[in-house]
């Protein structure tokens, strides 16, 4: 009787293995989760990548948290009587990954300070963070990632100022020019090795 409860229990637990780590991507058992640009840091930190890590935590978006809690936008939110920047969810819809998912949706890692980070364009990185899904693009879609678009900029910059717009954008955006800024291509093969 102890033998098969033991041999039940132990077939159990491999079935349940492989529906946590082998169920659909928006799996209520196993929801995507976003990590964090650290997370992405290890592999994405490096002259093989294109230094791709490097070129976000330079760009605006890495400090857009930080433009939150800048004495410009603090005083803009007091004179027109909002509520702190860094807590507006308006101004946090853009200037943040993944606001106002429920912390199931949330890993360890993730940090609202990191502003807009990878995970913003490229979706939840907890499945398809992995050496193996990055090698792959069917297995990186299947995973949750997304290859991003220069649609997903316009969710936050306006590209008239005639449309609802953040207060500091003050000239509309330049879709164009913007995506050459934050261009972060991996190198082919033939560039991947540093020159001399």
């Amino acid at each position: 009787m102890i033998k098969t409860s033991l041999v039940l229990l132990a077939i159990s637990a491999i079935i349940a293995a492989i529906v946590y780590y082998r169920f659909p991507k928006h799996s209520l058992l196993r929801p995507l989760a976003y990590t964090g640009a650290e997370h992405c840091k290890g592999c994405h930190d490096t002259h093989a990548s294109g230094n791709q890590y490097g070129i976000w935590a330079a760009s605006a978006h890495a400090a857009a948290y930080t433009a939150l809690r800048s004495d410009s936008a603090t005083q803009y939110a007091a004179a027109h009587k909002l509520t702190i920047p860094a807590e507006n969810p308006a101004c946090l819809h853009c200037h943040t990954t993944a606001y106002n998912v429920t912390a199931e949706h949330k890993a360890v890692g993730y940090r609202p300070d990191e502003g807009v980070s990878c995970e913003q364009c490229h979706g939840p990185g907890s499945d398809y963070g992995t050496y193996n899904a990055m090698k792959d693009k069917k297995l990186f879609v299947k995973l949750g990632g997304i290859e991003g678009a220069e649609s997903d900029c316009i969710h936050c910059h306006a590209l008239s100022l005639h449309a609802e717009h953040c207060p500091f954008q003050t000239k509309p955006f330049d879709l164009i020019h913007a995506m050459q800024v934050i261009a972060h291509p991996i190198p082919t093969h033939n560039d991947a090795a540093p020159r001399e």
